[in-house]
């Protein structure tokens, strides 16, 4: 009888063993996979039955604020008045994203009954819900929605000086996905900047340095063979400037100056304009990269120097030109203006980073001189803004399908900028499968600028 019992009581030994291992890793290592699985009901009913705070822009537009449903005092509907062109930043009810989801527990209400928010209302703490101010120009977010309503693509805007995010675009909107600053988009030409920001900086070469006019370069050392757009030369005469080459988005010069800096200095410039880092926002945003990084292949260094290889997003590129318009100086993004109370009141300003230098003032305006040029006579020309000097710069970034993406960096005006954009037009849309800097972006950033500059 022994024998039986034993072999009985181990087996409900192991059981209980079973029971609470598998108790603890649904309860404990896997809670948060059931929490957040788009399935369960349970945290959107607990959202709904809180009270959140106000999201609203500095200006005073509201973003998103919770009404108390009539059917039930404890219960919340969240409201959304400023419509679709917010919900990428903001997020919505269904989705749970954005700003939103990001910051959920800090603007919910802590009147909830939990110990923890009793023992805060016996010290005497507000348990209203806090609000939330951010820096997107409503008015400019609105017409950059309208105006991509069209198109696949995004935009991104800055203030040079500040680094106050103005606005983050991204269409479609249905679903809500944003792509302005947490998606990375093949670059092309528009990483030129960095190249000429580099070579001018380390004094390997100066605006008028002169490079041999060729259609397509064999790179010393390397399989690799680099063309121009067209396969042609860049100019008419057996040589040709670093400033037109920059002005017509010839690849050549770039690539041969990639190899006169050499990999160390590009890869030093590249981290200062911010490939290989995020921009610090509270919205996810990778890392750009420029696609030379520690490379000893000069193929490989060559391709970059062009932006062949560079992936980068609107809100960086917008942040690599406001540091051209902002006399070499870097100041970082920030989307996040302050934390109010419940009566409006501002309890708290996240501190900004300091800005930091890039480049040489000299190195700044000669760029700026460089981007100029590219709309008054180059593949910009179709952002012009009539009665303001605009400064910017072309590119075409091809995926791996070989699908064209469309870009213009720039900024306005010259004299003395506050604004600096970014905008990426996906293939498709009304602008078909071979969209290109010039003639898909371009267009979009010059009404945007002239929408911008009209106000100011």
């Amino acid at each position: 009888m022994n024998r039986p019992i034993r072999r009985i009581a181990l087996f409900l030994m192991v059981g209980m063993v079973v029971l609470v291992a598998g108790a603890t890793w649904h309860q404990l290592l896997a809670a948060d996979r059931y929490r957040d699985h788009p399935d369960n009901r349970r945290t959107a009913l607990l959202q709904a039955g809180k009270e959140r705070g106000m999201i609203s822009t500095v200006g005073g537009r509201v973003l998103a604020f919770s009404e108390q449903d009539p059917e039930s005092f404890r219960s919340y509907d969240r409201r959304y008045p400023a419509g679709d062109a917010f919900a990428s930043v903001v997020g919505t009810e269904a989705s749970q994203g954005g700003l939103e989801g990001i910051y959920a527990d800090e603007l919910r209400s802590r009147r909830d009954l939990s110990v923890s928010d009793l023992m805060a209302a016996m010290f005497g703490e507000d348990l209203r819900p806090r609000g939330l101010q951010i820096t997107l120009d409503a008015d400019l977010q609105q017409r950059a929605h309208e105006i991509l309503t069209r198109r696949r693509g995004a935009v991104a805007a800055i203030r040079p000086d500040t680094g106050e995010v103005l606005a983050l675009v991204s269409s479609p909107g249905i679903p809500v996905t944003e792509r302005a600053a947490n998606a990375l988009y093949p670059l092309g030409s528009a990483f030129k900047i960095v190249t000429a920001a580099a070579a001018l900086d380390t004094e390997t070469a100066g605006i008028d340095s002169l490079f041999e006019d060729r259609a397509v370069w064999q790179v010393p050392g390397a399989s690799l063979v680099v063309a121009n757009p067209g396969n042609v030369p860049c100019g008419d005469s057996s040589q040709v400037s670093l400033l037109t080459s920059f002005v017509l988005s010839c690849n050549l010069a770039f690539a041969e100056l990639a190899l006169e800096v050499g990999s160390e200095v590009m890869d030093v410039y590249a981290a200062a304009f911010g490939f290989g880092t995020g921009t610090g926002l509270p919205l996810q945003t990778p890392a750009p990269s420029f696609g030379g990084e520690r490379s000893s292949d000069p193929g490989l260094l060559a391709s970059a120097g062009t932006g062949r290889l560079a992936l980068s997003s609107p809100l960086h590129m917008a942040t690599v030109a406001a540091v051209v318009a902002n006399g070499g100086m870097m100041a970082p993004p920030y989307l996040v203006a302050s934390w109010t109370d419940a009566d409006g009141e501002v309890i708290e300003r996240p501190g900004t980073p300091q800005a930091s230098r890039v480049i040489t003032p000299e190195t700044a305006a000669s760029v700026a001189r460089m981007m100029e040029r590219v709309i008054t006579e180059g593949t910009g020309q179709e952002a012009t803004v009539a009665g303001h000097r605009v400064a910017g710069k072309t590119g075409t970034g091809q995926d791996a399908d070989g699908r064209n993406h469309a870009w213009f960096v720039g900024f306005a005006p010259v004299d003395s900028p506050t604004i600096a954009i970014a905008v990426m037009i996906e293939p498709g849309g009304e602008f078909g499968e071979s969209v290109t800097g010039g003639t898909a972006a371009a267009p979009v950033a010059s009404e945007l600028l002239s929408y911008w500059l009209q106000r100011s």
